[in-house]
């Protein structure tokens, strides 16, 4: 019988600890700029993403939501060969929510200023950057971005907390069954 206990015990914690562990299976930020090389987004965009994905804390299922933002517009923006110019515009508002929708998954608003420039701001309305041009098309030598400095604060929760916080429940939940064990050996 107490083996049976102990065996139970040990089950729950094992699958308390898988449970929580499965965030670590989502997307990744190198997941994210092979998603941008993809849909042929120009490279200096992809490297400013990088830079940003580097610097800041980002949960994977923000990079789940923003990975699966990039490959619904990827058909779009390939089907023209990267060229924005080309797109019609329904496919330019549908790009446009993808991007939208892609940018507030990691805590970041995005207005498109014409066709042309799209301006990237923190939860607290600083520009943290600004693309002009034609910011997929490969061969588009008028496309620059500008980088506005290091204004974003953490956009996720670390998840070394969730992990720290499972192996103290984990602890926890054993010294409770083991003190229940022995009080009822007691009696």
């Amino acid at each position: 019988m107490k083996f049976s206990k102990r065996l139970l015990t040990a089950v729950v914690a094992a699958s308390l600890v898988i449970g929580t562990s499965v965030t670590a299976f989502g997307a990744t930020k190198d997941n994210v700029i092979t998603a941008l090389q993809n849909a042929r987004v120009a490279q200096p965009y992809i490297s400013q993403a990088r830079v940003y994905l580097n610097q800041h804390d980002v949960s994977a299922s923000q990079l789940d939501v923003v990975v699966a933002n990039i490959n619904a517009a990827a058909p779009k923006l390939q089907a023209v060969n990267g060229d924005v110019s080309k797109l019609s515009a329904a496919d330019k508002k549908t790009v446009q929510a993808n991007i939208t929708a892609a940018a507030n998954a990691i805590g970041l608003t995005v207005s498109f200023i014409g066709n042309q420039t799209a301006v990237l701001k923190d939860a607290a309305g600083n520009v943290i950057f600004t693309g002009t041009g034609n910011p997929v098309h490969p061969t588009n030598a008028n496309s620059t971005s500008q980088p506005v400095g290091n204004t974003l604060a953490k956009t996720a929760t670390n998840y070394e907390n969730f992990a720290a916080l499972g192996a103290f429940l984990i602890a926890t939940a054993a010294a409770g069954s083991v003190v229940v064990a022995k009080k009822r050996q007691l009696a």
